[in-house]
């Protein structure tokens, strides 16, 4: 994997104990396969957020997601 970001890594990691602390802030006892589920989740939803900001600064589609000519 030659395009593997360690940063990106380590971020994930950081994503994963912040949802741990913040879930027991507020008093939500979270077992290890709702953990996987919500880090899986939020990862595709990030990705989908930064892939469209990406192409958005590009100059590929405009704000409403509308391919530009």
């Amino acid at each position: 994997m030659n395009n593997f970001s360690i940063t990106q890594a380590t971020n994930f990691v950081a994503l994963a104990g912040a949802i741990v602390v913040i879930a027991k802030l507020f008093k939500v006892d979270l077992d290890q396969s709702q953990i996987e589920a919500l880090l899986g989740a939020s990862a595709v939803i990030i990705a989908t957020v930064i892939s469209f900001i990406n192409r958005y600064k590009k100059g590929d589609v405009t704000l409403a997601g509308v391919k530009r000519k």
